[in-house]
């Protein structure tokens, strides 16, 4: 087994990161736990309590990363004022695309209630990566020309509705509504969601 002195204090928080990175990618989330990490990285899972005796933390700054994966899937869209529900719909298949090829980061994003593990308030730096990206839509609506509330409203139903869509369909509950396909269901939100947003500013 490694000495301490082997790894600086960063080097070996990032070695924690890292393994509960792998632990969570290729088993989910139950696989990431204290004694897990500290076996891929040999060292004691006292050592990794060390760094996280309020463990939720980490799965917080597990979960962090995903925000910023999905910000920058997100980020590289943008609305397009003449293509609108053509652009509507990349951005949602964006995101379908991004859960579907890392489910178990996406599924570890929901899954996972800090609040409700803790008691405790999400932490400020927590709540600065989710406002991102409801900032980034809500820009996106406004750059199309809706006012500053119906740019937030727009956003937030947006991210709702989509999400909503995502969870039965990777739940497999989708068929309970006997939609045919969460592309079919997807394209068609964003028609719809479109003609509303033309009316709004027409």
């Amino acid at each position: 087994m490694p000495r301490r002195g082997e790894h600086s204090r960063s080097e070996l928080e990032q070695l924690i990161l890292n393994s509960a990175n792998e632990l969570l990618e290729k088993e989910g989330l139950a696989a990431v736990t204290t004694r897990k990490i500290a076996a891929k990285i040999n060292y004691t899972h006292g050592t990794v309590h060390n760094f996280y005796e309020d463990f939720p933390e980490l799965i917080l700054r597990l979960n962090e990363q995903t925000l910023d994966q999905i910000y920058c899937v997100l980020s590289s869209l943008s609305l397009n004022k003449k293509y609108l529900e053509k652009s509507l719909n990349e951005l949602c298949e964006a995101y379908l695309n991004y859960s579907l090829l890392n489910y178990n980061r996406w599924h570890a994003l929901y899954d996972f209630s800090y609040t409700q593990s803790t008691k405790k308030e999400l932490p400020e730096w927590y709540q600065v990566k989710v406002d991102k990206i409801f900032k980034l839509l809500e820009l996106n609506f406004k750059n199309f020309g809706l006012k500053n509330s119906d740019a937030l409203s727009a956003s937030q139903i947006l991210w709702s509705c989509l999400h909503g869509i995502m969870v039965l369909s990777l739940n497999d509950k989708l068929s309970l509504s006997k939609a045919k396909s969460v592309e079919k269901l997807i394209h068609k939100y964003t028609q719809l969601l479109a003609c509303g947003l033309e009316k709004l500013v027409s």
